[in-house]
């Protein structure tokens, strides 16, 4: 029904997808050849030889199946993890959208690739942080909700949530809502909310158990540093003073370290990103909105809520943490994410989509736009001109 010059949606979707592919895959090849920061590979050095240290999971897989930690493995394997989440979310878009006509599913496909929060952000503007392999285990926990039943989906949620938080405790933030909203969703009937507010807080008791386990008792920070310099030293590697300290401080100190510059200088970061974002952040919101009209005629506006609230969750780290954009990019990853979970589980919920995406497709190119001219929306700053597409191009080639 929907073919023109003889292509067909998913056809269209994968082309268009699998072509914006190469491009990111170009701009890792850019980060690949530069290399990944101190501060971000010494986290691959975190594992549990000596004791359980928080942030170590992602080590000590490694270390059991004794990956050399230099650089460039370290990059190849970061870079392969994007490259698979964007790829998987194709795959989805493809598979979604294929009974659609060929505008919505690619409309759809190239705003989420161009969101600020997601190809570019993981690509380029925060290469090497560990949130990749968080977002990769919420994919595969939305999967498993998605194909299995009850007891398997909360089985897995419990899994994957738990490792995500070894992975990083903003886990807790990151990982656990998507998945929790997830069962609401699907399983309303038996996963109500008292039930989901229950797993959450036994989510929040282990998240404390693990910052306060995971601290790093047998050395001093000075020895610990000195340990990994000459774990790393053989494969010209640098340690991160400012990496290996945050396992040596308490949730007081770090939020204390992490207050912005100035009031000033914080409110600019936040207002460039309101301005800039707004065409994502509107899509998103409205979009939301529209989900729990939706599920509201059969009484199931609790799951819709629990979406919204699990989309927007990553941005209640801003307290703890000052990589203030790294929790807007995992909310917009968790957006898309759930939405193709939804529209998967709600087949007939396709039609109130496209009909929102027709009423707003100038909305959604303008993002479309901003993502592509400004790049990824960065960790401190908002939107730094660094992170800029034509920028990257000019410092690759001089």
């Amino acid at each position: 029904m929907y073919i023109k010059f003889g292509v067909q949606p998913r056809t269209a979707i994968l082309a268009v997808g699998f072509s914006a592919l190469i491009v990111a895959m170009g701009f890792l090849a850019i980060r690949i050849r530069r290399g990944i920061g101190d501060f971000q590979l010494t986290h691959y050095y975190f594992n549990y030889s000596d004791e359980f240290l928080r942030r170590g999971l992602i080590g000590e897989v490694l270390r059991q199946l004794g990956l050399t930690l230099s650089n460039i493995n370290v990059s190849v394997l970061y870079s392969s993890a994007v490259v698979l989440f964007l790829a998987l979310l194709v795959l989805g878009c493809a598979r979604l959208f294929s009974q659609l006509p060929i505008r919505t599913g690619v409309l759809f496909v190239v705003f989420m690739l161009a969101c600020p929060g997601l190809t570019l952000h993981y690509a380029y503007s925060s290469y090497g942080y560990l949130d990749i392999f968080k977002l990769l285990l919420t994919l595969l926990g939305l999967v498993v909700i998605y194909r299995r039943d009850f007891t398997v989906a909360l089985a897995v949620t419990c899994i994957l949530s738990i490792s995500s938080m070894l992975v990083h405790e903003a886990g807790l933030m990151i990982t656990a809502p998507v998945l929790i909203a997830a069962l609401m969703v699907k399983f309303h009937d038996r996963f109500t909310l008292p039930k989901a507010a229950g797993l959450f807080a036994v989510f929040v008791a282990i998240a404390m158990v693990i910052w306060l386990r995971g601290s790093a008792d047998t050395m001093s920070f000075e020895d610990h540093v000195n340990a990994l310099s000459t774990v790393a030293a053989p494969h010209d590697s640098e340690i991160s003073d400012a990496a290996v300290v945050v396992l040596h401080r308490t949730l007081g100190d770090n939020v204390g370290l992490l207050l912005p510059q100035s009031p000033w200088w914080y409110a600019w970061q936040q207002i460039k990103f309101l301005l800039l974002g707004a065409p994502y952040l509107f899509i998103f919101v409205t979009s939301l909105m529209m989900v729990r009209s939706y599920l509201a005629t059969s009484g199931r506006q609790m799951a819709a809520l629990a979406m919204a609230a699990a989309a927007f969750a990553p941005v209640l780290l801003y307290p703890i943490g000052h990589d203030y954009f790294r929790w807007w990019s995992a909310a917009m990853a968790n957006y898309f994410m759930l939405m193709l979970f939804f529209c998967s589980l709600n087949p007939r919920f396709l039609d109130h989509l496209k009909s929102f995406m027709d009423r707003n497709k100038h909305v959604m190119w303008l993002g479309i736009f901003i993502g592509i001219t400004m790049g990824g929306i960065g960790g401190l700053l908002s939107f730094s001109v660094h992170t800029a597409p034509a920028f990257m191009a000019l410092r690759a080639v001089f």
